[in-house]
């Protein structure tokens, strides 16, 4: 029985699929870190104009004391109450960095986790196409075995435990890094 297809046509339209998922991949994970990276720093933006009108507030409130006490009457009592609200103020948008601080260490968590389970899904998805690939090879030795000579019958099945060895390494792998995000994963 002849074949269409030589043995030299069947790896390169593999590796070039193979090729292109991994493009595909890497794109992903560049947009996702983009997309990291302007959150992160649209955090650490804001976070930092918080921390300017807290500044600010603290600032105005003490030219207002400063002026009230300056003054008197109707003017020092009004400069003061100005002085209160700017104090609190400054309160407001210190607690409010607080809880932007809060929220983007609650992100940046949540954006670790999904950055272990993207490389864990991309690695077991390798891990699984690994052993597929040695368990054709054990599977083709094994053919090649009962085929072969006398001499290279007794080579072949050797190579094909060592395939098969490396299907349940990559099957053990897999197990782990599953079990890893599990570990780690939404509940976090």
């Amino acid at each position: 029985m002849r074949s269409d297809v030589r043995a030299d046509e069947v790896r390169p339209v593999s590796q070039v699929q193979h090729r292109d998922a991994e493009r595909d991949v890497r794109a992903e994970q560049q947009a996702w870190h983009r997309e990291r990276a302007q959150l992160q720093a649209e955090f650490a933006q804001t976070i930092g104009l918080m921390e300017r009108v807290r500044c600010i507030e603290e600032n105005l409130a003490g030219t207002l004391c400063a002026m009230a006490a300056a003054d008197e009457g109707e003017a020092a009592a009004m400069r003061l109450e100005l002085a209160t609200a700017a104090v609190k103020g400054a309160q407001e948008a210190a607690e409010r960095s607080t809880q932007l601080q809060r929220q983007a260490d609650r992100w940046a968590r949540q954006a670790d986790v999904v950055d272990l389970l993207h490389s864990a899904r991309y690695a077991g998805t390798v891990l699984a196409d690994q052993a597929r690939t040695e368990k054709e090879i054990a599977d083709a030795l094994m053919s090649l075995a009962s085929r072969a000579g006398p001499d290279r019958a007794a080579q072949l099945p050797h190579l094909a435990e060592e395939a098969l060895a490396g299907v349940q390494r990559a099957n053990d792998r897999a197990r782990s890094l599953h079990d890893l995000a599990a570990s780690v994963g939404p509940g976090e």
